[in-house]
């Protein structure tokens, strides 16, 4: 029930104090995360910062983002719906298709809030076969890590239960690729896949949850300087010894630089 997420979010949160993304992702779960209940969570308890929303429903968002606590930053969870999501309040993408075109997303995001929404609609155009081709039959991640391959990023094969994407599915994934110039690692994408587990592509002033993020991560924002609510509380932890300084990097970018450091 309705009631039963709020209490198991609100449990979850309290037992913490990080900040917290609410993911609404029914697709995956088989269960809506209803407004109402968002924004009681929002509303009662103080470090739920954030909402990852993948239901699809632009009236379900749209009462989301008219009812919010300033507190709370609403995120599209469905890169194929972004631009839309951004009209009726969103601030970002906790994207998936990020990984491979990142800063096209962050691009077309940026021109959003710069209220140049002429370049926003064309760079959303140019990625539509994009994100089609990240959720084939073959489904999400088999297709991404497919894609990273055809980009110039060997990210290595998927684990069981989730097997290769199908010839059909891996030559249209190709051809959408090379099409958009970014086979072979093309400077298009400026060699970068996203930066965190899901790419996050989002207006470029950084909300409190990347910068939070980031300090968590050990990863440095240039030009931002790590603040908010949440990035203070994980600036309390990492004094009290609980998650690592900074200059201890973590997760995916820290092995990336600690093998850096040893060649």
């Amino acid at each position: 029930s309705q009631e039963g997420l709020y209490q198991h979010f609100r449990a979850c949160a309290e037992a913490t104090e990080l900040p917290v993304v609410l993911y609404n992702v029914p697709g995956r779960t088989g269960k809506n995360i209803e407004a109402d209940t968002v924004l009681r969570l929002a509303r009662d308890v103080k470090n739920v910062l954030a909402l990852k929303e993948a239901s699809g429903d632009l009236t379900q968002v749209s009462r989301i983002c008219a009812g919010k606590p300033d507190s709370l930053d609403v995120y599209s969870g469905e890169d194929a719906v972004t631009l839309p999501m951004l009209a009726v309040g969103c601030i970002g993408v906790i994207s998936v298709v990020s990984h491979v075109v990142g800063p096209q997303m962050a691009d077309m995001i940026a021109a959003f809030h710069a209220k140049d929404t002429q370049r926003a609609w064309r760079i959303h155009h140019k990625l539509l076969d994009v994100y089609e081709a990240c959720f084939l039959p073959s489904g999400n991640p088999a297709c991404v890590t497919y894609a990273l391959e055809v980009c110039g990023f060997p990210v290595g094969s998927s684990r069981l239960p989730v097997v290769p994407p199908s010839e059909k599915d891996a030559a249209r994934i190709r051809q959408v690729c090379e099409a958009l110039g970014l086979a072979g690692g093309s400077s298009a994408v400026d060699g970068r896949p996203g930066v965190f587990g899901h790419g996050v592509a989002m207006w470029p002033r950084y909300g409190r949850v990347r910068r939070a993020l980031a300090a968590w991560c050990g990863l440095a924002l240039r030009g931002s300087r790590i603040g908010g609510r949440g990035a203070g509380r994980v600036d309390r932890l990492r004094r009290r010894g609980r998650i690592p300084r900074r200059g201890k990097a973590v997760g995916h970018a820290g092995r990336d630089r600690r093998r850096a450091g040893a060649a």
